[in-house]
């Protein structure tokens, strides 16, 4: 009876950032293990990946890593993989970052391995068919995909690789039999055998390709299922090179666009995502995803804001840095962070440890590229409007020497505040429920709500919002981008006890250097007097709670408020410090104001440990709410000022 060709291998990256003791655990218990053991048993062939992330990593920590595996590629043992060096999601990037990140890592293999890579392995799975054309170009013959793929396109038999084609280029894909290697991390390795050779047919050869999660590996479990390959003569170790020289290829299929089946589903709002579920459950696996196709992946990006957000700031830096001329060494240096925040985790918010510090890693080297395309003595500060977030409407870019603040006009709102000489966005939250909207945690949100409401009702989203104005449009009257001047407006409704009473608000913002100036107009524009608190709810994203202090100024002193909910009165001013950064953020108001203050938290992975896969409560960030009692007649107006000033501890 023909016996089995098995391709077998792991696909291995650390995240960008993250504790040196986690990628430390990460190399000792599954990367090094698992090449050890391999070296072990030179007649069995396979194929690795290793993101270009990792790789530097190793060169830096581990080159004696390097060595081995350089001695495996020589002898042919091992099949090295190509890709994007940072891991990124190929399909939402520029097409030449993508092209970029690809040459990149294949440069870095072929010059330290001496070998130039044939093969790429596509992040996430996530593919869109014009990814064939851009993998053929940089000089790759063939990828993988998995089953959800090839279901959704139809094809039944999965034993061959098969062909297919974007503008003229073609390139062979390899399926991927996920449910096998799903099992290797559950079951024996002899079971895992059994279930490889069930597959076996009396007509023909047929292929099974394994590529499994390098991180689920240990040395003991490696070894076991090597001896039983060893020992089983039905199956022979192969690579994909091999395969695509001695076996007969499938016919040409075009794939649809799709990623990984959990990341489809993420994509879909909740209650398409559990139909999708039942119908598939219903229908079984092979049918369900023919018929019934999860969601895209770009779709992720309008379900959760923080990540279209970081989106929109990879996009506009990528414009940044392209535009940058005659310095070609600035540029370079600019590209690199760049393609450094393209890393593919920060932008899907999935069960992720460590995500929201993945995305400040992101934002981290955005924010660098950023600060380098600007030439000393050229780049002079202004505001730039322009359409950032991809909504249909402008957006309004503070940018200056010290920092950059972005401004929305729904809700007239600050979405981005960054330390430009620290490259911290301090405003980074992830959202949060109100209702079934997901709200954004930002800077300068305004709110209207009844006498009384305390502390905890307003937290547990427990309160009456009676105003329009928190997220609604507001209209440009004056945006003058030379003096960094920008004045908002909306014209809106408060709710009091059964009557709708129009108010007008205006905010008029002022930057210059490193101080932002807020003014409020609140005019009571109805017949009925306004009796309400009005607060300001300000929203500001730290590293780690025990790095930050909250002052508040009691005369000349500064009194120091505790980081849990804390409700305050006849505040001024509130001073925030970040040890992380050396950095103080001054909160202050004209006219004095009760205020809550408390600590934004998320039930997330450990922020820090990448490699715990243990729930707990991740710290995002600090709120400080300023708020007054209005008692405004008819016609009559209330103002203030509000001032943010950012400086150095």
């Amino acid at each position: 009876m023909p016996g089995i060709q098995l391709i077998f291998g792991t696909y291995n990256s650390i995240p960008l950032g993250g504790t040196e003791s986690s990628r430390e655990k990460q190399y000792q218990h599954c990367i090094k293990p698992f090449l050890s053991i391999l070296y072990l048993f030179p007649e069995i062939p396979a194929v690795l990946y290793y993101s270009g992330i990792l790789l530097q990593w190793l060169e830096k920590k581990h080159p004696e890593f390097l060595d081995v595996l350089g001695e495996m590629v020589s002898r042919k043992q091992v099949e090295l993989l190509g890709g994007a060096f940072y891991d990124p999601i190929l399909t939402i990037l520029p097409r030449s970052d993508a092209l970029g990140q690809i040459e990149l890592l294949t440069t870095y293999i072929r010059k330290k391995f001496g070998k130039r890579p044939r093969g790429a392995w596509i992040p996430e799975m996530e593919w869109e068919p014009w990814l064939a054309s851009t993998l053929r170009t940089c000089g790759m013959d063939y990828t993988f995909l998995g089953e959800y793929h090839f279901n959704a396109a139809g094809v039944m038999k999965r034993y061959v690789p098969y062909l297919t084609e974007d503008q003229g280029k073609t390139i062979h894909v390899f399926p991927l039999f996920e449910h096998i290697a799903e099992s290797l991390e559950k079951s024996s390795p002899k079971e895992v055998v059994k279930t490889i050779l069930s597959h076996q047919s009396a007509s023909e050869e047929r292929l099974i390709t394994l590529l499994v999660p390098g991180d689920c590996w240990t040395g003991t479990k490696s070894e076991e299922f090597f001896l039983e390959l060893r020992k089983n003569g039905q199956i022979q170790c192969t690579q994909p090179s091999r395969c695509m020289r001695s076996m007969q290829l499938g016919y040409k299929t075009y794939f649809p666009c799709g990623s990984k089946e959990q990341r489809m589903v993420e994509a879909l709002p909740p209650e398409r995502a559990k139909e999708y579920r039942a119908l598939k459950a219903r229908l079984g696996t092979i049918h369900g995803e023919m018929l019934f196709g999860g969601g895209f992946f770009r779709q992720l990006l309008s379900r959760y804001p923080e990540s279209n957000l970081l989106y929109g700031k990879m996009q506009y830096v990528h414009l940044l840095v392209n535009g940058v001329r005659g310095d070609r060494y600035r540029k370079i240096a600019a590209r690199e962070e760049l393609w450094k925040g393209q890393y593919g985790k920060a932008y899907w918010s999935g069960s992720l440890p460590g995500g929201h510090s993945i995305r400040k890693q992101a934002y981290k080297s955005l924010i660098t590229a950023e600060r380098i395309t600007r030439e000393k003595g050229v780049f002079i500060p202004s505001l730039v409007v322009m359409d950032f977030d991809m909504d249909g409407k402008d957006e309004f870019l503070y940018q200056g020497h010290e920092l950059n603040a972005y401004v929305h006009p729904s809700g007239g709102t600050l979405f981005e505040l960054d330390n430009l000489h620290k490259a911290w966005n301090y405003i980074e939250c992830v959202a949060k429920k109100r209702g079934e909207e997901e709200v954004l945690r930002k800077a300068f949100l305004d709110h209207f709500f009844p006498l009384g409401t305390g502390i905890d009702e307003f937290i547990s989203a427990r309160y009456v919002e009676c105003g329009d104005f928190l997220d609604r449009a507001y209209t440009v009257v004056k945006c003058d981008k030379e003096r960094g001047e920008l004045v908002l407006e909306r014209k809106g409704t408060v709710r009091q006890a059964k009557e709708t009473i129009p108010v007008r608000l205006v905010k008029k913002y002022i930057f210059k250097g490193n101080t932002i100036n807020l003014y409020y107009s609140i005019v009571n524009t109805g017949a009925t007097p306004l009796r309400m608190c009005f607060g300001v709810e300000v929203n500001l994203s730290f590293a780690e709670k025990e790095q930050v202090h909250v002052l508040r100024l009691e005369g000349k002193s500064r009194k120091e408020v505790l980081q849990e909910p804390t409700k305050l009165s006849n505040v001024g001013e509130i001073v925030f410090e970040d040890l992380a950064h050396a950095t103080q953020i001054v909160l202050s108001t004209l006219e004095p104001a009760s205020a809550w203050n408390w600590p934004n938290e998320s039930n997330d992975f450990s922020s820090n440990d990448f490699s715990s896969y243990a729930p707990g409560t991740a710290y995002l960030g600090s709120c400080f709410l300023p708020y007054w009692q209005l008692e405004l007649p008819p016609e009559g107006v209330w103002e203030n000022r509000l001032t943010l000033k950012m400086g150095t501890l």
